[in-house]
């Protein structure tokens, strides 16, 4: 007998993967995590990736998340407040993305007070 067992939601396996790279193989599957098309995922939540992340409390993984929902807001009906939510914890200062070989032609979100390498950018807009 099949039981649907459920060890994680998407809106949770969106933040662990900001959150904690090398452990899920690394940016790549990043990239591909975060450029599918999340509107497809039944039950989607973005409150629940805003209180997630609230209760980390981390500074960049809010401005990470909250520049991703962003970008996806039409797709996926965010509202102003969700994204107010993270906008409250983004990082005092701008700060890049962190991860080998991921640091060149940074281009700075000024609402969200990170930067990006450009080629994730254009990878990455809907």
């Amino acid at each position: 007998m099949d039981v649907p067992l459920r060890v994680t939601a998407p809106e949770r396996t969106l933040v662990d993967l900001v959150l904690h790279p090398s452990r899920v193989g690394g940016m790549a599957e990043i990239l591909f995590m975060l450029d599918c098309e999340p509107y497809r995922w039944k039950e989607f939540d973005c409150r629940k990736v805003a209180d997630y992340a609230e209760l980390l409390g981390l500074e960049f993984t809010a401005g990470i998340v909250g520049w991703w929902l962003e970008t996806w807001q039409s797709e996926l009906n965010v509202s102003e407040r969700t994204l107010d939510r993270l906008e409250a914890l983004r990082p005092d200062e701008t700060m890049p993305l962190r991860f080998p070989h991921y640091h060149e032609n940074p281009v700075p979100i000024r609402r969200w007070r990170i930067s990006l390498p450009q080629f994730l950018l254009e990878e990455l807009t809907p």
